[in-house]
């Protein structure tokens, strides 16, 4: 009965992996055309849902690592609170400022793409 909940309990960490590590390869895969903007155009909406993706999963982990903990504790000293939230402003003012510089990388880019040749009729 052990080695049973044994491979039930490796089967869900492995699944667990898995889902996780697809989970960020795509948010890698949206994202990658960033590295390649100054020298071929790329597409606009994957690289916005890149973004989003990373946002949304990137602020989860962050929950789920530091807040969570402190929640969980029952006494908090000043010190906890001013380092909690000095590390909460660092982190939120580092993404602001990936993404503002993103978003203006993109739209650059969007804008310095040449415009298609139609043929006139």
């Amino acid at each position: 009965m052990p080695s049973e909940l044994k491979k039930s309990e490796r089967n869900k960490n492995l699944k667990t992996v898995l889902v996780e590590s697809l989970k960020w390869g795509f948010t890698l895969w949206c994202i990658m055309p960033l590295i390649t903007v100054i020298d071929k155009p790329s597409g606009f909406y994957r690289v916005l849902l890149g973004i989003l993706l990373f946002i949304i999963f990137s602020g989860k982990l962050f929950y789920d690592v530091m807040i969570s903990e402190f929640v969980k504790q029952k006494r908090y000293t000043v010190t906890q609170d001013l380092l909690m939230l000095l590390g909460m402003t660092v982190f939120v003012l580092v993404f602001i400022g990936m993404i503002v510089f993103m978003i203006a990388v993109a739209i650059l880019q969007y804008n310095a793409a040449p415009e298609p040749d139609y043929p006139a009729y």
